[in-house]
């Protein structure tokens, strides 16, 4: 008696919608995008609560809660140990350049 291999059946994978194939690239790329601009505008710890929490909500579809309970924590994180334990020195977004000196000094006293 021989042995023969037993021959698998292949299954043929779920095809992907065309244009869901080429949304799903561009969404990224537009978040990526919008992250930077976060960034640019709010500063890098600004940035860091507002992406997180708008890219929680929006691109994966979670509820308020969950995504509020997932944003505060990561940022509260985030700023103890990079902005106040490390004092890594971020730069300040374009918004608060453009205010003037005064709401600039209480904002800054404000978040320490």
């Amino acid at each position: 008696m021989m042995w023969t291999p037993a021959i698998a059946t292949l299954e043929s994978e779920a095809e992907i919608d065309p244009v869901l194939a080429r949304r799903r690239p561009i969404s990224i790329i537009c978040w990526v995008i919008g992250f930077f601009a976060a960034i640019w505008l709010f500063g890098f710890t600004g940035a860091a609560a507002i992406a997180t929490l708008l890219y929680s909500k929006f691109a994966a579809c979670e509820r308020w809660p969950i995504s509020l309970t997932l944003s505060v924590p990561g940022w509260l994180f985030f700023f103890g140990v990079f902005d106040y334990g490390l004092k890594m020195p971020f730069p300040t977004g374009a918004i608060l350049e453009w205010l003037p000196v005064s709401v600039t000094n209480s904002l800054a006293a404000l978040l320490g």
